[in-house]
């Protein structure tokens, strides 16, 4: 039994540095052997709520619970489609925005976040709103 979980941590990190490489090969071995089952698992995990708000926080540095909260956003902000949500965040500062469709997201990335350049675009298509193509 260990004293405590900052003593019961510090000896599996110190045990992992010890036999990194020995880990690293076992580890490898079981997951040849479990390829499909493991990837299957990993594939269903991922579905699930809880996996989403599990990925969504690790990749964008916030809490679990913001990450939930980022879950409950159900329509684009601009568009107000309901599919193919993505994360919004600036890639300057990475700080996360919002949810956007995966289009109005990558529209966003096009322009750099910059709110000058999407103005004249705005411009742009309004100058140009007579053509039907």
């Amino acid at each position: 039994m260990w004293k405590s979980k900052e003593a019961e941590k510090e000896y599996c990190k110190k045990y992992y540095l010890d036999h990194k490489e020995e880990i690293k090969i076992k580890s490898n071995k079981n997951y040849e052997k479990n390829k499909d089952k493991i990837n299957k698992r990993v594939s269903e995990y991922r579905k699930t709520r809880h996996g989403q708000s599990v990925l969504i926080a690790k990749k964008y540095n916030i809490t679990y619970d913001k990450a939930n909260e980022l879950l409950n956003i159900k329509n684009c902000e601009i568009c107000g489609d309901d599919k193919y949500m993505a994360v919004d965040h600036c890639h300057t500062c990475g700080e996360v925005r919002g949810r956007l469709y995966y289009r109005c997201n990558r529209a966003m990335g096009a322009f750099n976040d910059n709110v000058e350049t999407l103005s004249e675009a705005i411009k742009y298509l309004k100058k140009h709103k007579h053509i039907k193509w």
